[in-house]
C-alpha cells in the first residue's frame, strides 16, 4: 500500500509512538492548531494507545512515583488530572498528595487524547495506524515513512515519540535458560512465579514493581536482588522546607557541585529530598553548562547515587518492600554478576564484590537494570536505520541521540533538521532531566508550538 500526501490537503504531521509522549504531542497539536492539520499516529500495539509501557500495567500495586496533584498532563492546567480523577467517582483517596494507580493514569492519558480528537472533529484529522515505522527517508518535499507491513506514508514533519526501550543484556546472561531480558514481556512474570527462587539484576524502580507484582500474586519463593552499590529504593516524604539552591547555579563542575549539594543537605538538617527536588527545574541548565568530560565524570561516579535519590517511590510501597527484606523474602546483595552456570534445573550465579566472589542458587534471572539509554545497543530497526542514514547520531555521552534542546534532530554532520523532532528519553544526553511528566508535558507543548509555526 502506498499513500501519498496530495497537494492542497492539510499539512500532515506523523507521530511515531502513541504512548505518553506521542499522545501528549497529538493533544497539544490539536489544542494549539489554528489552521486544519492532519495527524497520523503510529502505534504498533494498538492496545497501548495513550498508555505506553509505563502506564499500560493492569496491576493496582503499581503506583505513580509522584503525587497525583503534580501529574497533570497539561502544563497550563495544573489540576487537570486530579479534577479528572474526582469526576470518575469511587476513589476515596483522590487527593493531591495521594499516589494513585499507574493504570488509572494510563486511562487518563487515553481519555485526554480521545476527548481532544472528539473536540476537533470537522477541523482537524487524526488517524491511528497500528503498524511499526522501521525507516524514514527524506525527499525534496516530504518525509517518507516505511512500515513493517510494507505500507508507506508521507508527512511534512515527524515526531519520534519512542519512549523507553527494554534494558540491555549483560554479556554474562547470554543464552541461559531461565533468563528474562525484559521483565514486562508476557511470559516473564508467569515463569518467575513458578520458580522457588529468582535473581533480579538491578535494585531500582523496575525491580520494585516486579517484586510487588510477584508478592501480590502470593509468591512463596525467595527473591535475590543484586546491584553494584547495594542501594535500596528510596521513599517520598513530605518536605517541611523548600531549599534555596542559588548556591548550585554557579556553573560548577560535578565535583564542586557534589560538595555544594552535601553542604546544602547539612544546612537543611539532612533533608536531602528538599535539596534534590529544588534542583529539578535547573538540572538541564546545569547539565548543559558542563563539558563532555564533566558529563562523563558525573555518569561514571555520581549517576547511580543521584538516580537512587532522584527517582523515588510511594512510602507505602517502600514500607512493603522493607518488610519483605526484614522477613528474608527479599535478600539484597551488593556486587555484580560474574558468571552463570546451569546445574540441572538450577542456575548457579556468582556475585563479585570488592575482590570477593560468592555464589547463590536460583531458578530464574530477571533483568531489572532499567531502560537502555545507549542507542548504539538498541534493537530498534528505525533507530538503527536513522543512524545508518546519518539522519541522527548517538550522543557522545552514550545516552540518546544528538538533538537540539528543543527537540530537532541533529544529523551526523551537525545540521539541525526542520522535519524530524523528538522528545523524552532520546534527549537524555542533551537535557539529562527528560523522563518524568513535568518535563515531558512541557516538551510536548513546545514541540507542538514549533511544528505549527
Amino acid at each position: 500500500m502506498d499513500e501519498v500526501q496530495e497537494t492542497g490537503k492539510p499539512r500532515r504531521i506523523a507521530i511515531i509512538g502513541a504512548g505518553f509522549c506521542g499522545s501528549l504531542t497529538a493533544v497539544q497539536l490539536l489544542r494549539q492548531a489554528r489552521e486544519p492539520i492532519e495527524i497520523v499516529l503510529f502505534e504498533r500495539e494498538g492496545g497501548r494507545l495513550g498508555k505506553g509501557l509505563a502506564y499500560g500495567t493492569t496491576d493496582d500495586c503499581h503506583l505513580l512515583n509522584v503525587p497525583a496533584g503534580k501529574m497533570s498532563a497539561l502544563p497550563d492546567e495544573p489540576d487537570h488530572f486530579i479534577d479528572w480523577v474526582r469526576r470518575q467517582g469511587g476513589l476515596p483517596n483522590a487527593e493531591p498528595q495521594a499516589f494513585l494507580q499507574r493504570r488509572l493514569y494510563g486511562t487518563y492519558i487515553r481519555s485526554l487524547l480521545l476527548d481532544s480528537v472528539a473536540a476537533c472533529q470537522g477541523t482537524h484529522q487524526i488517524t491511528v495506524i497500528e503498524d511499526e515505522v522501521i525507516d524514514i527517508a527524506s525527499g525534496p518535499r516530504d518525509l517518507t515513512l516505511h512500515c513493517r507491513s510494507g505500507a508507506r506514508y508521507t508527512a511534512a514533519q515527524a515526531v519520534l515519540a519512542l519512549g523507553n526501550f527494554p534494558p540491555g543484556d549483560p554479556p554474562e546472561t547470554a543464552g541461559h535458560r531461565g533468563y528474562h531480558p525484559n521483565p514486562w514481556r508476557e511470559h516473564a512474570l508467569p515463569s518467575l512465579l513458578q520458580s522457588r527462587s529468582c535473581l533480579m539484576i538491578g535494585s531500582g524502580l523496575t525491580m520494585l514493581d516486579l517484586v510487588m507484582s510477584m508478592h501480590e500474586r502470593r509468591y512463596q519463593g525467595v527473591i535475590h536482588v543484586v546491584s553494584r552499590r547495594g542501594l535500596m529504593p528510596q521513599a517520598h516524604r513530605p518536605a517541611s522546607i523548600v531549599a534555596d539552591i542559588a548556591a548550585v547555579q554557579t556553573g560548577a563542575g560535578p565535583r564542586e557541585l557534589t560538595r555544594v549539594i552535601r553542604g546544602l543537605v547539612k544546612d537543611y538538617g539532612g533533608d536531602w529530598r528538599a535539596v534534590i527536588d529544588a534542583m529539578r527545574p535547573h538540572n538541564p541548565d546545569i547539565w548543559q553548562s558542563w563539558s563532555l568530560p564533566d558529563r562523563l565524570r558525573f555518569i561514571r561516579h555520581v549517576r547511580p547515587y543521584w538516580e537512587n535519590r532522584r527517582h523515588r517511590s510511594a512510602t507505602t510501597l517502600i514500607a512493603r518492600f522493607e518488610a519483605l527484606v526484614s522477613d528474608g523474602r527479599v535478600q539484597m546483595h551488593q556486587g555484580r554478576v560474574g558468571t552463570i552456570r546451569e546445574e540441572g534445573e538450577e542456575l548457579l550465579v556468582s556475585l563479585k564484590s570488592r575482590g570477593e566472589t560468592r555464589e547463590i542458587q536460583v531458578e530464574s534471572v530477571a533483568n531489572c537494570t532499567g531502560a537502555e539509554c545507549n542507542f548504539r545497543k538498541l534493537g530498534s530497526e528505525l533507530v538503527q536505520n536513522l543512524l545508518t542514514r546519518g539522519m541522527t547520531a548517538c550522543d557522545p555521552v552514550g545516552f540518546g541521540i544528538t538533538v537540539a534542546s528543543y527537540g530537532a534532530l541533529r544529523d551526523n554532520e551537525g545540521h539541525l533538521s526542520d522535519r524530524l523532532f523528538t522528545l523524552g528519553p532520546p534527549m537524555k544526553g542533551t537535557l539529562w532531566e527528560t523522563t518524568a511528566v513535568p518535563e515531558l508535558r512541557q516538551q510536548a507543548a513546545a514541540i507542538a508550538t514549533r511544528l505549527l509555526a
